[in-house]
């Protein structure tokens, strides 16, 4: 599972890339709709005004009108070119969306195959678990109770291992040194022994049998 979500993040970042561009499409449409409203507006600020013109009696009031009407006409200008602004947004957003959805598809394509992988996997985990669970179960009915107990309770608290091996007279798990006679009975395997420091179960490997080795003088002899 955890391999799963880290395997996810490809996906999710063209999922939230994509949900990110349909909400910043989303606003602009939005924006552009504000617009035209305004030059609706505009306009028919406009047509009052002109009709106006007419019941007007003072010069100073017809040339404040048509001052109006000129800043009208400058402020639709302006909304006019935002407006074409905001179309060729939209208009270009169209490749765009085309780009994301097919990279958001293959990565939805590539993580449905690593999904389906891994499951496998995991199901096969599962199928070994239940063996060596059951395997487990049996070789505890032969362990002293008293070490099985001690085993359990230092597997509970060192992350699910309880046994570290022995590497020349130190354990391998938290390098701390042993006594020379207990690294001694610990090779020959027939005393139980735990670390002074992690209290884990120290163990030893017997190192392999090595070949003979040929001299120059065709004499065989031990290995080093």
């Amino acid at each position: 599972p955890s391999q799963l979500e880290a395997d996810s993040s490809h996906l999710n970042e063209a999922r939230q890339k994509h949900a990110e561009f349909l909400s910043n499409l989303k606003e602009t449409k939005k924006l552009r709709l504000q617009k035209e409203r305004e030059v609706e507006e505009k306009q028919e600020a406009i047509t009052k005004a002109n009709l106006k013109l007419h019941e007007i009696k003072t010069n100073q009031e017809y040339t404040a009108a048509l001052r109006e009407i000129e800043n009208h006409k400058k402020s639709i200008a302006v909304l006019e070119d935002e407006q074409i602004e905001l179309m060729e947004r939209v208009d270009q957003s169209g490749r765009e969306e085309a780009e994301l959805k097919k990279r958001l598809a293959e990565e939805e394509e590539s993580f449905a195959a690593v999904k389906k992988e891994k499951e496998a996997q995991i199901n096969e985990v599962k199928k070994e678990k239940e063996v060596v669970v059951s395997r487990r179960a049996e070789l505890t009915k032969k362990i002293d109770p008293v070490l099985a107990s001690k085993y359990e309770r230092v597997a509970a608290v060192r992350n699910g291992r309880a046994m570290a091996e022995l590497k020349g007279d130190f354990c391998s798990a938290c390098h701390t040194m042993v006594l020379p006679q207990m690294a001694v009975e610990i090779r020959v395997g027939n005393v139980v022994h735990h670390c002074p420091n992690c209290h884990r179960f120290l163990y030893s490997v017997k190192p392999e049998p090595q070949e003979a080795e040929t001299t120059e003088g065709g004499r065989a002899v031990a290995g080093p």
